[in-house]
């Protein structure tokens, strides 16, 4: 026979146990909102996915239904770079997804939400960025046929942020393949069709 101590022991474990259980399989709570996905300049790719992709040393890793990714790259004048652009021991330029305003390098991180089958693109750069070049333009689409200037809506102490729904006609076999890509910078679309980057300051989604 159990007594009323041993009953209140119980009930207490099983209250316990249900809270661990709630907490550990209660879904996870996401945004909308761009300033959800950004703390002190760290940006989560994953929490602005839901949990559908994640950024690595390859790129942005779609893992879900589509299975994708979204690789970039850049040039500084007319010289390639991938992750940074180096000169004279002085860092140029910087991809990166831990964005720290104030430090004399221009930074930017650009990444796709794919929701609803409808791919939009998500930019921020930091006021090293806004500083460093005279202009900063968005060009995409497959043929780079559309173009915007970068609007500098600040999301948090020294980082903008701006968007543009992607040209879905540049992906194909369910986003496996991509064409073209987003190309944000000091740029405009006749340097890129001209294939004229020399004077250019530009990082590319593709």
């Amino acid at each position: 026979m159990i007594n009323k101590k041993q009953l209140y022991i119980i009930i207490i474990v099983v209250i316990i146990i249900g809270v661990f259980v709630a907490i550990k399989f209660w879904p996870k709570g996401y945004s909308d909102n761009p300033k959800d996905w950004i703390e002190n300049g760290k940006i989560d790719v994953q929490k602005a996915t839901k949990d559908l992709s994640y950024q690595d040393f390859i790129g942005q890793q779609y893992k879900g239904d589509i299975k994708t990714v979204f690789q970039h790259d850049g040039s500084y004048l007319g010289n390639y770079f991938e992750d940074e652009y180096v000169l004279d021991n002085k860092v140029m330029i910087r991809f990166t997804e831990n964005i720290k305003p104030n430090n004399n390098i221009p930074e930017i991180f650009i990444f796709e939400v794919i929701e609803n089958n409808e791919p939009i693109v998500h930019i921020f750069l930091d006021v090293d960025w806004k500083n460093s070049l005279d202009y900063t333009n968005i060009v995409w689409g497959k043929d780079y046929q559309s173009e915007k200037s970068f609007n500098y809506k600040e999301i948090e102490n020294g980082i903008y942020y701006d968007s543009v729904k992607d040209d879905k006609s540049r992906f194909s076999e369910d986003y496996k393949i991509h064409y073209s890509g987003i190309i944000v910078g000091q740029v405009n679309q006749e340097d890129i069709l001209e294939n004229n980057l020399q004077n250019t300051i530009i990082v590319r989604l593709k």
